[in-house]
């Protein structure tokens, strides 16, 4: 594998090769709590893959994909993947620059129903 300047292994496509792969959307059942400011909570995840989406989300759920897929798990946060596309990381790179909120089917779903999930305070129960 080549190694990019900062050192690290490469373990994908880089973003202006022209490989072809999938582009998916994943939304979090709830937001994922993280060092950020609770307004900064991610409730989705872009990626990209070069292989089938089904084994890209083994891969999220053994622990071997994003941190904020293990994150989740230690949270008990479920999630549903939203949206997949045929695309290149181009693709991938606009679709994180548009809001996923807005674009997600299942939180204009919720919007509409007045139903949106809000991320539990430190001092509240899942119960």
């Amino acid at each position: 594998m080549a190694h990019p300047p900062s050192g690290r292994i490469r373990r994908t496509a880089p973003v202006n090769s022209g490989v072809m792969g999938w582009v998916y959307r994943v939304c979090f059942d709830r937001p994922i709590r993280t060092a950020a400011p609770r307004q900064h909570w991610p409730r989705h995840y872009t990626g990209w893959t070069e292989h089938e989406v089904t084994s890209r989300m083994a891969a999220h759920e053994d622990g071997t994909g994003s941190r904020l897929f293990a994150l989740a798990a230690e949270q008990g946060i479920g999630w549903k993947v939203v949206a997949t596309e045929y695309g290149d990381r181009n693709r991938e790179r606009q679709m994180k620059q548009r809001s996923a909120s807005r674009s997600c089917p299942r939180c204009r779903a919720e919007r509409q129903a007045g139903t949106s999930a809000k991320p539990l305070l430190l001092t509240e129960s899942a119960a």
